[in-house]
């Protein structure tokens, strides 16, 4: 494959190479069948020829003008490379997850022609299953659908001005798809499955950072004299955006807000990663029909994960089982839906796996039936997002999301209304 470079920063909104396994026939549909792509359903033309490759897009995703062009997908023939054809593409070319004839389709599929209009065919027929890209040769095909550019707020700021020392302080890391990672999932494979909430991600912590020296210590540090150049300090940010508690600012910050109500229960050198939920105190819902049973204008914050960095410079990942000690006061975690040994909870999905491979696809479509339902621990009808499956035995502690199609489907219902969630803001 030396002539072409596949590159992926988005790695859960990028194209990945499949191949097609298995295909059955739908209830009431004609001129199209069935396959599973990374365990979930995925609907494509009949006549797709078993073991064909090809390249699998998930809902919300957003393909490239060119693609779009090139492949007649617009629904406006005049956006097409051939002008009489007409495409079911809107014109923001987002990637839905969507019910055709009460059959769910979770993501899009093209056999790898798809790419003939920026790869030869040896190209083409270089691909391997389970490649991933975003853009090929430094051209876009793929990327994450965002409604609208992030907004700036008052406490915003930067790890530099405030003095952070290097690898201090991170935002939270990208949660990877559960149905794309199975293979980290094994016969001895300790895990935790807790409830993800719909909510805006926020981070709090206590960190090192260079203090801001007055005249009289620099003078002192200049004869010798002992003089402490670092101290902690409190930092908050969102899901893209760094924050300072301690900035006196105008109007109502949420995520500075749960910060200085959370800094006073932790100790220094400690990073708490969580999620907000319910209402701003105006009475606004952080995320629309989603109140956790939270009383009007007030809010929660569940918190996931807990990194300390260590005297040597380490940083130390809390097991889940772990966390409610590591704050002086209690704050909340989020709800756990099991812990231990992954074969405990094969079995009690009805399971006796054997292999690796039998574990990982009983756990996925157990915990997928689990999750297509209303959310119960809200007021509102509103659809579960899901759960985070997370292998605490591993030294990273790799953790993995699992969304429901329920959830998906209204997620790309509110985005059809032009309804922009606060989490997408803060990107």
């Amino acid at each position: 494959m030396k002539n072409m470079n596949l590159a992926t920063n988005k790695e859960n909104y990028c194209g990945t190479i499949v191949k097609i396994t298995e295909l059955y026939p739908l209830k009431d549909c004609d001129n199209v069948v069935g396959t599973k792509i990374f365990g979930s359903q995925v609907i494509i033309p009949r006549g797709t020829p078993l073991n064909e490759m090809g390249v699998y897009f998930p809902a919300g995703s957003k393909l490239s003008d060119d693609f779009i062009k090139y492949n007649n997908l617009s629904r406006y023939p005049e956006l097409n490379v051939d002008g009489e054809k007409k495409g079911y593409f809107e014109k923001n070319n987002r990637v839905k997850a969507v019910l055709f004839r009460k059959q769910e389709s979770n993501g899009f599929y093209m056999p790898l022609h798809c790419l003939s209009y920026l790869l030869s065919q040896q190209d083409l027929n270089s691909f391997k299953v389970g490649q991933t890209f975003n853009e090929i040769d430094g051209v876009e095909v793929v990327t994450k659908y965002l409604p609208t550019k992030g907004k700036s707020y008052n406490a915003s700021t930067t790890l530099e001005s405030l003095g952070v020392v290097d690898g201090e302080f991170a935002l939270h890391r990208d949660t990877k798809h559960f149905a794309q990672n199975l293979s980290y999932i094994t016969m001895d494979s300790k895990i935790s499955v807790t409830l993800k909430h719909h909510g805006t991600s926020a981070v709090v912590g206590k960190v090192l950072a260079n203090k801001k020296l007055s005249i009289v210590e620099k003078i002192k540090k200049f004869f010798g004299f002992a003089v402490q150049t670092q101290h902690h300090i409190g930092i908050a940010a969102s899901r893209g955006v760094i924050k300072n508690p301690s900035k006196k600012i105008e109007g109502f910050d949420l995520w500075v807000d749960n910060a200085n109500k959370i800094l006073p229960n932790i100790n220094n050198g400690t990073s708490v990663y969580g999620e907000i939920v319910g209402y701003y105190p105006d009475g606004k819902l952080i995320q629309k029909g989603y109140d956790y049973g939270c009383n009007q204008g007030e809010y929660e914050f569940y918190v996931y994960r807990v990194v300390r960095n260590t005297n040597l410079g380490a940083k130390l990942e809390v097991p889940y089982d772990q966390l409610k000690l590591y704050f002086k006061n209690d704050v909340k975690t989020v709800p756990v839906r099991f812990s231990g040994m992954a074969v405990d909870l094969a079995k009690e999905f009805g399971c006796d796996p054997q292999t690796d491979e039998e574990l990982q696809q009983c756990l996925f479509n157990g915990l997928k039936n689990e999750i297509e339902i209303f959310e119960p621990t809200c007021k509102n009808k509103v659809p579960r997002e899901g759960y985070v499956v997370r292998v605490e035995n591993s030294p990273s502690k790799p953790a993995f999301k699992m969304k429901s199609f329920l959830f998906l489907k209204y997620e790309d219902e509110q985005m059809d209304k032009g309804d922009v969630d606060v989490e997408t803001e803060q990107t």
